[in-house]
């Protein structure tokens, strides 16, 4: 069991709206799967939203409602093949976390005004952990590429790998807002739980380059993984003292 302190002292300022919440405790137990959500950045108000983000109020793209929408049916879909549903016949009960980063706390609506997707969270019965990047600019050693552009990089990617600590699960699944459960994972999570590997992902294309027939990448819109901070502490200190090259990628191999 975590015990979880005052929110000024496990998380990042300026988060003076959620201080005075009440020390609280993390769900647990070995039939328990952590389903965890990552917000790294802020939608474009005013940009082109993506098929499942096609909300509008008064006939103007709503980002607010929007992102309430999918992340009400994620969690709708995780709890309808769970424990929790009666006939689903699942064994798995199930815990909502957002990892949220500091900066994507409160995010502009299409008129303007700030919204709070830490309040919307919350209201849907997430549990919200909020981050800054793991690893830190002058932690990064291996490559001067990372560490000059450090804010182009993808490094809020990062903040997924905090899902390693939520040891108080037998597994994490890391899912997107584009995640939609359609049966019960009972026996991928059972099949993975009896194998030694730390993790267990599916391969997709990017979206923004052509399909060659090898250059498939890892989703992490499904991704298991063994929770571990021994394994949050490696992934930390490979990414920091690796060498990453621009166009050869790490270690030069492509």
């Amino acid at each position: 069991i975590i015990q979880l302190g005052a929110w000024e002292e496990l998380y990042p300022s300026p988060l003076i709206a959620y201080a005075d919440m009440e020390p609280t405790t993390l769900p647990s137990g070995d039939h328990n799967i952590a389903y965890v959500l990552s917000l790294m950045t802020c939608p474009n108000p005013n940009g082109t939203p993506s098929p499942e983000e096609q909300v509008y109020l008064n006939g103007q793209y709503d980002p607010e409602r929007s992102f309430f929408d999918s992340a009400a049916v994620l969690k709708t879909s995780i709890c309808t093949h769970t424990i929790q549903t009666e006939g689903s016949g699942s064994e798995y009960d199930f815990t909502m976390y957002a990892i949220v980063h500091s900066k994507a706390v409160t995010c502009l609506n299409s008129d303007g005004a700030e919204y709070d997707r830490v309040q919307a969270l919350q209201e849907l019965g997430y549990w919200v952990l909020i981050y800054d990047e793991p690893v830190p600019k002058g932690q990064i050693s291996g490559s001067t590429y990372l560490r000059d552009n450090y804010d182009n990089t993808g490094v809020r990617d990062l903040i997924k790998l905090h899902a390693y600590k939520l040891e108080q699960h037998p597994v994490v699944v890391m899912v997107d807002l584009t995640t939609l459960i359609l049966q019960p994972l009972d026996e991928v999570i059972n099949s993975f739980l009896a194998d030694p590997a730390k993790a267990m992902y599916t391969k997709d294309y990017a979206t923004t380059l052509p399909v060659t027939g090898t250059n498939q990448g890892i989703n992490t819109g499904l991704f298991f993984l063994k929770p571990s901070k021994e394994e949050f502490d490696a992934l930390k200190n490979t990414y920091a003292t690796s060498y990453y090259d621009e166009e050869n990628g790490w270690g030069e191999l492509g």
